[in-house]
């Protein structure tokens, strides 16, 4: 009887074991699933941008901004200094925001969504560089163009993974500068 007892204990730690791994194994595809999603979205963004003229400085800050919800854990500001100095939020801010949501939810939507925008209006690469910084933006590299690409380097559990989203605008500006 003992012996049965111990078989069912073994057999019970490994079918835990398997379904623990399952889960992990899920969650490390979700999350790739994820960021290679925001990565193309981002890549878009970056054709978009340059496609209507945009420098490569602002193409970097489009694609910066297109992943901040990937991008790891914001560095800088941190949230005590992000609160001490973000002015009031706008109120087409507050129409974005679900109604749903808690207050303090809400409050660190509006404050995410004023971030990105004050980021955005940095006119130079020191004011960009000083002004906000996630985990994963200094692994981030932006190809713009008209076959623009954006590469991130991050980790998932402590593993390494390297993703890029391509995205591809047809330039017709030839079909219409050409002479008759």
């Amino acid at each position: 009887m003992r012996l049965r007892r111990g078989q069912a204990m073994v057999e019970s730690v490994v079918a835990v074991l398997f379904v623990a791994f399952l889960f992990f194994a899920l969650f490390f595809l979700a999350r790739l699933l994820t960021v290679k999603i925001m990565l193309e979205y981002s890549a878009s963004r970056v054709a978009r941008a340059r496609t209507v003229g945009l420098n490569d400085f602002v193409c970097n800050k489009v694609a910066r901004v297109a992943v901040m919800t990937v991008a790891g854990a914001r560095l800088w500001p941190d949230a005590e200094e992000l609160e001490a100095n973000l002015p009031e939020l706008a109120a087409e801010d507050e129409e974005l925001l679900d109604e749903e949501l808690s207050e303090e939810l809400r409050l660190r939507a509006a404050t995410v969504v004023q971030l990105a925008r004050l980021y955005m209006g940095r006119e130079t690469p020191s004011e960009a560089a000083g002004f906000m910084e996630y985990e994963y933006w200094r692994t981030l590299y932006v190809k713009p163009g008209d076959d623009s690409s954006v590469r991130m380097d991050f980790a998932i559990l402590d593993i390494p993974v390297s993703l890029t989203g391509v995205s591809h605008i047809e330039n017709h500006y030839r079909d219409y500068l050409a002479a008759p």
